[in-house]
């Protein structure tokens, strides 16, 4: 019995002996450093995240943000200053413009000054002697229009001008026909009233307007005799019909004229009003002539 106890606490202290030994290898080698190198020392796999510097970012941000306001404003003064370039590109195009137009006009008005000196030194040319002939309608005015209807002229105008045509005189000898208005008699018989002639020749002076100064545009007036053949009187027979007869008298005559070329030929154009004298109410008529002169 006591063999057996021996033996059991004999194994039991055993037992404790070989718990202990493990206990302290245990802790001796959870006590030993791992090593950092070396041969034995264990790699480190994980990926390493470098630090975050928040104070370069913000630099960063204020320097793009500082880069883009810049090249903002570039972009702001380039278009400013082409939109000033355009501006002044219109306006010096406008001014050239206005050069061209005032050059334009002062150039026309040169052609016309040339024109107008061309026409004067045509005037110039004028030859000191000159004829011409025309013909044109005669009106009656006054007491006598309600006598005759409108009849026509001939007329021959030879004269003397200055060089510049400011100043002339001429001899004008005419021709005038009325033709009495239907229901016009004449005479104790009541025969009905023949047609009028008037032969006339007047001298006239001549003047350019303005005076002075070399012109196609003329003014003209003067006197002269008339010869009125048939024509009737403003005196009537007892019985109150109209007389008709024969006679000369005196007249005077004032007018405006203008001399013109057509096709190289010399024209003019006037209107004369003419007032025969005879007792009781003068004759008054106006022909109106257009003519060749050279």
């Amino acid at each position: 019995m006591r063999a057996r106890f021996v033996t059991l606490a004999t194994v039991f202290a055993l037992a404790l002996a070989t718990l202990d030994a493990s206990t302290a290898s245990a802790q001796a080698r959870s006590q030993r450093r791992i090593p950092r190198s070396g041969k034995g020392a264990p790699v480190d796999t994980t990926p390493v995240t470098p630090p975050v510097d928040t104070a370069q970012m913000r630099r960063d941000s204020i320097a793009r943000a500082d880069s883009i306001a810049r090249a903002d404003s570039i972009n702001a003064a380039a278009a400013a200053a082409a939109a000033a370039l355009a501006a002044q590109q219109r306006a010096e195009q406008a001014r050239q413009d206005s050069i061209n137009r005032a050059a334009q006009m002062r150039a026309d008005s040169i052609a016309r000054a040339d024109s107008i000196a061309r026409a004067r030194a045509a005037a110039n040319k004028r030859r000191p002697f000159f004829a011409g002939i025309g013909g044109g309608p005669t009106f009656p005015v006054g007491d006598y229009k309600d006598v005759y209807k409108t009849g026509f002229n001939v007329l021959v105008p030879i004269g003397l001008q200055s060089r510049l045509g400011t100043a002339g005189l001429r001899l004008d000898l005419s021709y005038n026909r009325l033709a009495p208005k239907d229901g016009i008699v004449t005479g104790g018989d009541d025969a009905p009233a023949e047609n009028s002639n008037i032969y006339g020749a007047t001298l006239n002076a001549v003047g350019g307007l303005p005076f002075g100064v070399a012109s196609n545009v003329y003014i003209l007036g003067g006197g002269g005799v008339s010869y009125l053949d048939k024509m009737i009187d403003s005196n009537t027979y007892p019985d109150g019909s109209l007389k008709e007869g024969k006679r000369t008298l005196g007249h005077l005559d004032a007018g405006i004229g203008v001399n013109f070329g057509l096709g190289g030929l010399g024209l003019f154009l006037e209107g004369r009003y003419t007032s025969v004298f005879q007792p009781g109410t003068n004759f008054n008529f106006v022909p109106v002539t257009l003519g060749l002169r050279f």
